[in-house]
């Protein structure tokens, strides 16, 4: 994924109702980090330096981290949350190895992303799992005509066994 695209996929969620909701009252930081990311990839393209590290932008980053962790253990993952999730760490951990080299950063954005990876994982099995019953549950009250008939033949053998008792 280019920037622009990671930028646009970011932007577009922000905008649409369900990014409205899941970031709700940390909208405006999520919305400030964005776009002070934006700026400084900016800067990098056009200069040989690196921009300086802010350390507001830094507690401000770690923020949003802590309320992404909060809304999995509250919310509802969607697959829009999902891929805003994931398209967010990617550009904060595209910046981190780029400008800050920040350890906790850097841990944090592995911590999430496996989080939110290992549940879709789960909501998966779960789907497979779903679908698996359902089809289990057609092939118990499906039965070959072989079957039927080896059932009738041992019940009539039974049958002539309990008569010569």
């Amino acid at each position: 994924m280019t920037f622009s695209e990671t930028m646009e996929n970011i932007k577009r969620f922000i905008d649409e109702l369900e990014g409205r909701t899941f970031l709700a009252k940390e909208r405006d930081t999520f919305i400030k980090i964005i776009y002070e990311m934006e700026r400084q990839f900016s800067f990098m393209e056009n200069s040989d330096k690196k921009p300086m590290v802010d350390s507001i932008l830094l507690d401000d980053i770690m923020r949003t981290f802590d309320y992404i962790q909060s809304k999995y253990m509250n919310d509802v993952i969607t697959d829009k949350v999902y891929k805003f999730v994931k398209t967010y760490l990617l550009l904060i951990n595209n910046w981190n190895n780029n400008v800050s080299c920040d350890g906790r950063i850097e841990q944090m954005v592995f911590f999430i992303n496996n989080l939110y990876d290992n549940h879709m994982t789960v909501i998966e099995s779960f789907n497979i799992l779903k679908h698996l019953l359902r089809r289990c549950e057609n092939l118990r009250s499906f039965a070959l005509p072989s079957v039927e008939l080896s059932r009738h033949y041992l019940e009539a053998l039974d049958r002539e066994i309990e008569k010569k008792k």
